[in-house]
This record gives C-alpha cells, structure tokens and sequence, in this order.
C-alpha cells in the first residue's frame, strides 16, 4: 500500500489500519490528519494527509491517494472555519479570565463586569456562527466537513447545554443591568445559576480544545506555516468588528446600568462564583480521563 510523502518530508505513510468498518485511521499524524469516511454510496473517499485533502481509490483490492484540487478547495472551507472559531474562542477565553477576576472583586468592579459581558458578546456572536456554521455543513453532509468528522463525543454531547447556558447567562445579564437594582428576582437567580454551571462547562470546553486552538492560530498566522488558507485577514477583521460592537454595546450597557452604581454588594467572593471554580476544577479532573479514551 503505497502513499505519497509527507509534505514535512518525514517519510511515507506505513502504518494504516482499519478501526471498524467505514473508518480509516493512520498513526504519526496528528489529529485528523489521516483519517477517512468511507461512503457506502462510491468506491472513494477522503484522507486528509499532511494538511491536504486526498481521494482515497480502492481497486482490485489496493489502495492509493490522488490529488484532486476540487477537494482542495472544498476542504480549505473547513480549515478557514476552524480558525475563526480557534481565533474567536481565542479572544473569548482572555475576556473571560479577566471578567472571572473582576467578578471576584463584584463589590467594587461591577460597572466593569458590566462592560466586559457586554463587550464579549461580540466575539461570542463570531464565535457561534462559526460553529453554526460547521454543525450544518456537516449534518447537510457536506463531504468536506463529513471528512473532518465530528468532535469528541463528550465535547458533543457537552456542547448544547453550554450553549444554552451561555445564552441563559448572557441574557439574563444584559436583563439585569437594563432593569437596574429594583430587578426581577428570577431573573437574579437565572444569573447566578446559570454562572455557577457555567464557569465548569467552559472549563471542560476549554481543556478538550486547548491544543487544538493554539495549533489552529499558529498554522494561520505562524511564518513557517506548511499550508496557507486565504482569507485570514477577513478573519481578523470579523473578530475586530465584533470587539467593535461589543464595545458599543458596552458602553450603552454602561450608562443604562447606571443605577447599579449606587449599589453596595458585599465584598466577599460571590458565592456563585465559588461554586464554579470548585465545580470547574471536579469536571476536569472528570474529564481528563474521559476525553483521553474517546481519542485514542
């Protein structure tokens, strides 16, 4: 079983091996860098082998890769979609590390922590839609990002409810601060809920992907980079526009959330927020684990 060299020039593939049926896998390769769907429906299939897509021909028993440009391009609509969201998810975790440090002094920052939430749901827009994006690419069975295949199972089963609760924390925010001191109380523990669960989510989220989003950004902007994908200034631009209108959006928040700064909240660590770190450090201890066996 022949195949072509590596780009890196270290050698030929040597080492495949059939998993189950459908699925092709390869060792010394990273990631998804040698791995294939094989369609029921056609006698060919995708490997994706040193950052380029191949198709995989079976006949007479053998098998051999040849380039085809079409999935070239096909294929390079998924990497441009994986480094938006590495770059988006990238800006999120910084604004969101310098938000939990804010919210542990809520006391004295809380027109800070206003601001930073609003901020942020401008590279958290950016960041959904990439990953819109891709869930519909692939469940419209998009053959580019079929190929790549899905998440981690666990990333996947962890996905709507962080989603849902990024949402329920985020909204009730933005309730809060236009409804000022005098607020709904449900709305109050929405908020405070939806943080405790959440701080332990992100953490998970964070450690399934945080050798993937560094590799993601350096492979983009990196000058030694082994496959160049146009479009990562357009890119750069999204995240800026969002930071823009994140910006914006807080300082509306700001002026509107006037009232709270009359407030005087105690100046102890919230207690939401304590329970999420907690939480945070137990899910991935959990998760480390578990996140280990579905990827070898």
């Amino acid at each position: 079983m022949c195949f072509p060299p590596h780009p890196s020039g270290s050698g030929e593939i040597d080492d495949l091996r059939v998993r189950h049926v459908g699925r092709v896998e390869c060792r010394g390769l990273r990631g998804w860098d040698c791995r294939a769907q094989f369609s029921t429906l056609h006698t060919w299939s995708w490997l994706v082998h040193g950052d380029l897509p191949y198709v995989v021909n079976k006949l007479k028993g053998d098998t051999h890769l040849t380039r085809d440009p079409s999935l070239d391009r096909r294929y390079r609509a998924v990497l441009r979609n994986e480094r938006l969201t590495a770059l988006a998810g990238a800006v999120l975790l910084v604004g969101f590390a310098v938000d939990l440090f804010v919210t542990a002094n809520l006391s004295r920052l809380i027109m800070v922590h206003i601001f930073i939430g609003a901020l942020l749901a401008g590279p958290l827009i950016v960041k959904l839609t990439g990953v819109g994006y891709r869930f519909f690419k692939y469940y419209g069975k998009s053959p580019a990002f079929v190929a790549k295949g899905p998440p981690n199972i666990w990333l996947r089963l962890l996905g709507p409810a962080l989603l849902v609760v990024t949402l329920a924390l985020f909204i009730s925010g933005f309730g809060l601060a236009f409804e000022g001191p005098v607020h709904d109380r449900v709305l109050f523990f929405i908020h405070a809920a939806s943080a405790a669960m959440w701080i332990p989510m992100i953490a998970v989220h964070v450690y399934g992907h945080i050798r993937q989003v560094p590799r993601s950004i350096l492979e983009d902007w990196g000058s030694q980079s082994r496959q160049a994908v146009s479009g990562r200034v357009k890119r750069l631009r999204f995240i800026i526009m969002g930071l823009i209108v994140g910006t914006v959006a807080g300082v509306v928040m700001v002026h509107v959330a006037a009232p709270w700064r009359a407030v005087r909240l105690p100046a102890v660590i919230p207690s939401p927020l304590v329970l999420g770190v907690v939480a945070a450090v137990i899910g991935v201890l959990i998760a480390i684990p578990l996140l280990r066996e579905a990827t070898e």
